[in-house]
């Protein structure tokens, strides 16, 4: 089958959107399929304001067509609603064909973040945008539960999986003490609100691997501070930095993604 995913988000931002298209489009190929990808690099773009790690592309609708038509797919996957996203969905739109979209995070809370849009106003086009189509796929339930009362007519819930070909409990693993050890992992970005992790009431310790993306913070200690052990910090990164990300996690018991404007999850 050849498939086509289409993507406003792409190499080479480091986030879980691009991180969930990449693995997808490598276990589908993994499975026989043929797939395509339209991303900003196929194209001019400019950095997107407030956010310049995200590159807008400089497409219309007739430059995407022809990348359609060159592929000719049999299944066409929408996952952002950016420029690339609106040309393709218009495109499938004018020919009568199936679609799926994905929505893969509380865009529009973001946004009222750095712009201070009303969320409404988000909410409203995204509606537009991802009820044309055959299926939303979301993340969690609880995005799926949260889009239907805003009046998305097909969300479903695309869940994600863990390689446990590269992550398992077993090996070795670094010294620890007899508390939970709580873990935050993303990037230092607005709508992350790591403060938010911060400001939890919890046991033992919290660790921030996010402080890994940000080496000007890290070296200022900006959010030391609110860190209870110091040490496992030190040894956290000296450990990362060793033997790589999937023997850390080894260490902690509970990862918590903490979201005023999501679901929590653990």
């Amino acid at each position: 089958m050849k498939i086509l995913i289409v993507t406003d988000a792409w190499e080479p931002q480091v986030n879980g959107v691009v991180r969930t298209l990449t693995m997808t489009a490598q276990e589908l190929r993994s499975m026989g399929h043929e797939v395509e990808l339209i991303t900003p690099k196929l194209f001019k773009s400019f950095p997107c304001p407030t956010y310049p790690e995200i590159s807008l592309a400089l497409a219309g609708q007739s430059a995407v067509k022809r990348i359609i038509d060159r592929f000719a797919p049999d299944c066409l996957h929408i996952a952002t609603e950016g420029p690339l996203g609106w040309a393709a969905r218009n495109v499938a739109m004018k020919r009568g064909w199936p679609f799926t979209t994905s929505y893969h995070s509380r865009f529009p809370e973001y946004v009222n973040m750095r712009f201070k849009l009303p969320v409404s106003w988000s909410y409203a086009l995204l509606r537009r945008f991802h009820n044309a189509a055959q299926a939303n796929l979301a993340p969690t339930p609880a995005i799926v539960s949260d889009l239907k009362a805003r009046g998305f007519r097909s969300p479903q819930v695309w869940s994600r999986g863990v390689d446990f070909d590269r992550f398992s409990p077993q090996g070795e693993t670094m010294a620890r003490g007899d508390g939970p050890i709580f873990l935050h992992v993303g990037r230092l970005a607005v709508e992350k609100q790591v403060d938010e992790f911060l400001k939890l009431d919890l046991p033992g310790v919290q660790d921030l691997d996010s402080l890994l993306d940000n080496e000007d913070r890290l070296m200022r200690g900006a959010l030391f501070e609110n860190v209870l052990e110091l040490d496992l910090v030190s040894n956290f990164l000296t450990n990362f930095v060793r033997n790589g990300l999937k023997n850390v996690f080894k260490l902690f018991f509970i990862l918590i993604d903490v979201a005023r404007n999501g679901p929590n999850q653990l």
